[in-house]
């Protein structure tokens, strides 16, 4: 037999922005304790509303599994003696360890092992009644919920996302024994807040469930709110000829805020339509929870918007009425910044930054900007970008800060960047300058979109660089799920924006001339140490591209492998996806098979990684012996050559198409490059092979030797051009 398991955990409000983890926790943790439980179930369902967090579990058998274990005791000759089992006679040794398993003596048998013949015990452990299992399984699930920034109530030393209220626990209709926080479980849930405020329904039976909150104006099963609001929204925009603006964050805020939603459509004057887009859209959506509505064909903004009700039809009129007048007060509001911010140029505005710390004892955002025109063209310069744009990039970078300042990004901060571009162009900056302060700022989240011109890229890879050397050197790096200043988004931000714009920036290099500028701040700063904490930072952003490639970890291990020496993200993911594809050829057999034999004795030279030979020598032709050492050399030489030739080609190629704007192909011809140059160093077998075949490398003449460890040395190099194939996984070893 089997029945249904319900955990119902109340509590008071949970912020909307923490149920989906919330939620993905519950069903995780839930699906762990029932495994580790040895109960039979069926199919896991997790439910959440602003007041609750629900567990609902089809087909959870009545009773555990037995469970059945072996258990190693001593020899056999310890235990029954030399005459061994078949003398039937145990000693003390024996005997204490039938006790200590609770076995009979006839229980226990001998089994052979590689340590010879061994006593074992064989032990069941028979289950016990679903209900006492799933009691305890209730109380584990909930303690072992994680959230950031929990809170303690009462005098009790447990800590929640929010104190509990009430449980309720049942396996199909029997109430489970649970107490946590303070808290019986029950039979007893609560109904809507407002449209069933006093009401306590009884859950008899745990299918029930969601048919008993329903008549107390509870809509338990988030997706089935998600669902309500989307077309909520979608028919009243419609009455009112348009479209919903509604993105699945939007959306998915919203139905944590309710427990009953329904869709209200309300209006503004159109007078507040002369207010940029951005402005009304944030307005609406970040401080309302409003969803804007526009023309379903270009997305012109209406005057219209939907607001979700917490509650049914009763007093719709009403709460219209009292969400326009809040949302006319806020754009009148949005209007008087905009005319007031209006007055005085952005520019004029830049010297007012000086007022502003950028870090505690880090000097200001003046300071800061006046590092973003530095750096900002050292990078455009570097990129080889046309120096008709470093005149506009030195200027985004001048102006890019200015608009914090403004009373409207004090008032709504989401926007800066936003107003940045709207008050450059009715400043009457340049278009392009104007387009990089927003892009700047990007991206500002996982999803969001990259920034797409070259002043955009330059000054956002320049900005968030500066935002992370100024943090590290003040001492405040990222600790666990602590990231206040979201460092790791502004990572992740550089590693996809130099990426995707196809740049060869070797962040090793730019990284000291960015710290250079905080030893003003932090006298013992070194440069040198800071940057390889930098570059370690951004290695695991750079990881998580490479795993969205669905590039293997072992192809990313030998990709990263000169990462710290170099730090250039784009020659990593071209490597990375010219080892993915080399990995399915012939010719990577050959190539792994000539790196192992040449690794293996080059090592013994004390040989480091992109060293020619032992101490940094190259190999001296003059003391070569033997034929299959020239050959091996000139193979080396050549190889080398065309290695050289093919890599500097495709880069200036590649530096070509990024500056036109081509960052995609610009990585396709470096990896196109790369798969050339490993096949390349395949071609080295047959000499590396007649080498180790007719050459002895450990010879007791030490200079001979040192020599041809050199020359091996220098062939282990060449073949680190692609990547250090040492990591890569061979099938079949």
């Amino acid at each position: 037999m089997s029945g249904e398991f319900l955990l119902e955990i109340g509590t008071e409000e949970i912020p909307a922005k923490l149920m989906p983890d919330l939620l993905t926790q519950l069903d995780r943790k839930g699906r762990e304790v029932l495994e580790m439980s040895r109960l039979a179930y069926g199919e896991v369902h997790v439910w959440g509303t602003p007041r609750r967090l629900a567990l609902y579990v089809e087909g959870v058998g009545d009773r555990q599994r037995d469970e059945e274990t072996e258990v190693k005791g001593p020899s056999e000759r310890v235990a029954y003696g030399d005459a061994g089992q078949a003398g039937g006679q145990l000693t003390k040794a024996g005997e204490g360890f039938t006790r200590g398993q609770g076995v009979e003596p006839g229980d226990l048998y001998v089994k052979d092992t590689p340590a010879g013949r061994y006593v074992f015990a064989r032990k069941v452990r028979v289950g016990r009644p679903a209900p006492d299992v799933l009691a305890e399984a209730a109380a584990t699930i909930i303690t072992a919920l994680d959230v950031d920034r929990p809170m303690r109530w009462g005098s009790l030393d447990f800590r929640f996302i929010r104190p509990i209220r009430w449980l309720v626990a049942m396996y199909g209709d029997e109430a489970l024994q649970v107490e946590v926080a303070g808290v019986r479980a029950g039979r007893s849930t609560y109904g809507h807040r407002f449209l069933a405020p006093d009401e306590t329904p009884t859950v008899f039976r745990a299918s029930a469930y969601r048919e008993v909150l329903e008549r107390v104006g509870v809509m338990v099963d988030h997706e089935e709110r998600r669902r309500v609001i989307a077309e909520g929204a979608s028919r009243e925009a419609a009455r009112r000829g348009g479209w919903p603006v509604l993105d699945d964050d939007l959306l998915d805020e919203i139905t944590h805020l309710v427990e009953y939603p329904t869709a209200l459509v309300g209006s503004f004057s159109r007078e507040f339509l002369d207010l940029p887009a951005p402005v009304l859209e944030t307005t609406m959506r970040h401080h309302q929870r409003y969803i804007p509505v526009a023309e379903a064909q270009d997305q012109t903004l209406l005057s219209f918007f939907i607001v979700v009700r917490n509650g049914g039809d009763a007093g719709a009129d009403l709460v219209r009425a009292g969400n326009e007048r809040v949302l006319s007060a806020r754009l009148a509001d949005a209007r008087f910044f905009f005319r007031e911010d209006q007055k005085k140029p952005l520019v004029e505005r830049v010297d007012d930054l000086d007022g502003i710390l950028f870090l505690e004892d880090f000097g200001t955002l003046k300071d800061k900007t006046n590092r973003l025109i530095a750096l900002a063209g050292e990078v455009w310069d570097g990129l080889g970008l046309p120096p008709e744009g470093a005149a506009k990039v030195a200027r985004a970078a001048r102006l890019s800060k200015a608009d914090l300042v403004t009373m409207m990004v004090r008032e709504l901060t989401e926007l800066q960047g936003v107003m940045g571009r709207e008050y450059a162009l009715l400043s009457g900056e340049d278009p392009e300058v104007a387009q990089a302060l927003y892009e700047h700022y990007l991206p500002r989240h996982t999803r969001d979109e990259l920034p797409s011109t070259h002043i955009g890229r330059v000054l956002s890879i320049a900005d968030k660089l500066d935002n992370i050397a100024g943090c590290f050197a003040a001492g405040i790096e990222p600790t666990g799920s602590h990231d206040p200043h979201a460092l790791r988004r502004q990572a992740g931000g550089v590693v996809a924006t130099v990426v995707d714009a196809g740049y060869l920036l070797p962040l090793a290099t730019l990284i000291p001339r960015v710290a250079e500028p905080f030893k003003t701040y932090a006298r013992d700063l070194d440069p040198q140490r800071l940057t390889a904490a930098v570059l370690a930072f951004l290695l695991p952003r750079l990881r998580s591209l490479l795993d969205e490639a669905d590039i293997a970890y072992d192809v990313a291990d030998a990709a990263t492998a000169g990462w710290g020496r170099e730090g250039d993200p784009v020659r990593v993911v071209a490597k990375a996806r010219a080892l993915k594809a080399f990995k399915n050829t012939n010719g990577f057999g050959d190539l792994a098979a000539s790196y192992v034999r040449v690794t293996g004795l080059a090592g013994k030279g004390a040989a480091a990684p992109g060293k020619t030979a032992p101490g940094g020598q190259a190999p001296r032709p003059n003391l070569f012996s033997e034929e299959a050492e020239f050959e091996l050399y000139q193979a080396c030489l050549a190889a080398q050559e065309r290695v050289g030739a093919a890599l500097e080609g495709a880069e200036q190629r590649a530096r070509r198409m990024a500056v036109a704007g081509h960052g995609q192909d610009a990585l396709g011809v470096l990896v196109n490059a790369y798969q050339s140059v490993l096949g390349e160093l395949a071609d080295l077998r047959p000499a590396v092979d007649r080498f180790f075949d007719k050459v002895l490398v450990m010879t007791e003449d030490e200079t001979i030797r040192e020599n041809r460890l050199a020359l091996l040395a220098a062939v282990a190099s060449l073949m680190g051009s692609g990547g250090d194939l040492s990591r890569l996984v061979i099938e079949g070893e």
